[in-house]
């Protein structure tokens, strides 16, 4: 079946650092992933495909090309998570993620008392 139309839907936030205002222009530069594709059928031969991009960081200006801050929204674990799993796909193990994944975090708990008594002097 041949793709007639791709669309993308965003979803996400970002924290900004002050007020937006309704009607005015900002240019939005992000950073993400795609999370999902979904093909719909359009009964003539072709299909739409759509793909949700979820954000991850924002970089946003407004009309006067100021620079209004957006904080990163993800949580720490999410953050751990994401970094562990570069380092997987960069090492193309043979080893599945989800148990690369369970390992490394038995190591980080095993060292977390040495790390915490660290910087808590």
């Amino acid at each position: 079946m041949n793709i007639n139309t791709r669309f993308i839907q965003f979803s996400g936030k970002a924290e900004v650092s002050k007020d937006l205002v309704v009607g005015e222009n900002y240019e939005i530069v992000s950073q993400g992933t795609i999370v999902s594709s979904t093909l719909h059928d359009n009964d003539n031969g072709t299909c739409d495909a759509s793909y949700k991009w979820k954000v991850i960081s924002s970089e946003i200006t407004d009309e006067k090309g100021e620079s209004i801050k957006a904080k990163d929204t993800r949580g720490n674990s999410t953050l751990i998570r994401n970094q562990a799993y570069a380092i997987w796909r960069d090492a193309k193990s043979s080893k599945d993620f989800d148990t690369f994944y369970g390992e490394l975090c038995k190591e980080y708990m095993k060292m977390a008392d040495v790390v915490s008594k660290k910087l808590l002097k």
